[in-house]
């Protein structure tokens, strides 16, 4: 996943991103996610993705302390990301 440490009108916040296909999750990259939509096209019939954005604040928290909870959080959600992904129809003719 990626991370970025944002700030706006004194508020700060730790966000950790990653894009997640149908296939599979953790693409980082645009080389990758083209790979993994071409793939599943050719495989499945599907490129579909999603980006994932989660955030913890950090204004009384220390950012070790918010990066475990993201961490400990994605851990938990990306098995429950499957089971809430739209399911294709094919087109009828």
């Amino acid at each position: 996943m990626n991370e970025f440490l944002v700030e706006r009108d004194g508020a700060r916040r730790l966000v950790h991103y990653w894009y997640r296909s149908y296939r599979r999750s953790g693409i980082l990259g645009g080389l990758d996610q083209n790979l993994d939509r071409l793939a599943g096209r050719l495989l499945e019939g599907r490129a579909d993705g999603a980006l994932v954005r989660i955030s913890a604040s950090l204004d009384s928290r220390d950012e070790v302390e918010a990066r475990g909870r993201l961490l400990a959080f994605a851990a938990a959600l990306e098995p429950l990301l499957a089971a809430h992904w739209p399911r294709e129809r094919p087109s009828g003719g």
